[in-house]
């Protein structure tokens, strides 16, 4: 191998040969074990089902018709947990929503906002997400992760505003349940 250099030369002139590695693939990011990643089922909710009550500007809530034991139907406002948004057609508008299945505990229709149309949940497609457990505040919360690199042992994940570095993190998914208590 023959290596022109123009800075530099001064250390290395006094070497016939060197021992040199060359790195190929390059990833960035947070290194966690492959333990730590869980798998979790969400349902892809359509942004027109989405909406925020009066004084908050984010959308974070949806409405969902409830039935009494009396008979007597209502509307309810659940909170939702939304792990990531998708933009369909490039429009910067978002299309759908990612959230947690546990709004399933509360009915089984939703009813959007505008138009009052009404949506079984067993109708909204559901994807599976990659994600890890926090445990910054000795509860287990679930934190979607963007895969860099999957390795033997170890996965890098991206460096960004849900995960960074020092965040602690539980080591084994498999040994927690989500809101658990941790000491």
């Amino acid at each position: 191998l023959v290596l022109p250099l123009t800075k530099y030369m001064v250390d290395y002139i006094d070497c016939r040969f060197l021992s040199i590695e060359l790195i190929l693939d390059r990833y960035e990011g947070l290194k966690v074990p492959n333990t730590a990643i869980k798998e979790k089922e969400v349902y892809k909710l359509p942004a027109s089902f989405v909406t925020g009550s009066d004084n908050e500007s984010s959308l974070d809530k949806v409405l969902m018709p409830i039935t009494g034991d009396d008979g007597t139907a209502s509307v309810e406002t659940i909170s939702l947990t939304i792990y990531k948004t998708e933009d369909d057609d490039g429009d910067k508008k978002i299309d759908y929503y990612y959230v947690d299945t546990d709004i399933q505990n509360y009915g089984s229709q939703l009813k959007e906002p505008d138009t009052n149309k009404i949506m079984e949940l067993s109708d909204l497609e559901t994807q599976k997400i990659k994600g890890v457990y926090f445990a910054n505040e000795g509860i287990a919360e679930f934190m979607m992760v963007s895969i860099v690199k999957i390795g033997d042992e170890f996965t890098i994940v991206k460096n960004n505003e849900e995960i960074r570095e020092y965040d602690n993190i539980v080591m084994d998914a498999s040994s927690v349940t989500e809101n658990q208590t941790i000491y």
